[in-house]
């Protein structure tokens, strides 16, 4: 929504916004027979949100805006590590087994915050129809903050990206239309 020339409100819908992250162990156990020792261990690697942002922008000079709000996401599902490494009394008796599986309300997404608010600053440039942007997001609380197992550093991390995008715009609300016209018969 344009209040003038110079300034706008933003919000947007983001269905399954992929979250990159660095691994975050969230589980992992040892087991130990007269033969074999066995490390089992699973980590989140990616993260899927639905995101509502709404943001403020102003204009300093012509066709670039800045911009600063507020972000809610909320966690759909993610993609885990699945590591098994069982080493014997000689090294040749290793066996190291990695898989991937996608999670989604289960007990790996038990171990991660359900939804979060982000701050967010945006800086764009837009011309006939077309923005081009970056823009950074950092999470106000931990996504994640557990323990993997006793004895195990806790696991803590904050969501954050920066963004690089282009779109076009395809419906305009009038008001900016009417603002811009009066602000070319002012001149």
């Amino acid at each position: 929504y344009h209040f003038h020339s110079k300034a706008y409100l933003q919000s947007e819908l983001q269905v399954m916004s992929p979250q990159f992250i660095k691994p975050a162990l969230l589980y992992q156990t040892k087991t130990a027979n007269n033969f074999y020792q066995t490390t089992s261990s699973v980590s989140a690697e990616k993260l899927y949100y639905f995101n509502v942002p709404l943001s403020l922008h102003y204009s300093p000079f012509k066709h670039f805006y800045m911009g600063t709000g507020l972000q809610f996401s909320s966690l759909l599902s993610g993609v885990a590590m699945h590591e098994q490494q069982s080493s014997g009394m000689v090294p040749a008796d290793s066996v190291y087994i990695v898989s991937y599986s996608k999670f989604s309300n289960d007990s790996i997404s038990d171990k991660l915050s359900g939804s979060e608010m982000r701050l967010m600053l945006d800086a764009n440039y837009y011309w006939n129809k077309f923005t081009v942007g970056l823009r950074y997001n950092q999470a106000l609380s931990n996504y994640v903050s557990t323990r993997a197992a006793p004895g195990v550093p806790l696991t803590v991390d904050k969501n954050k990206s920066l963004q690089f995008y282009m779109r076009y715009n395809l419906w305009e609300d009038k008001k900016r239309k009417t603002s811009n016209t009066r602000t070319l018969a002012r001149k």
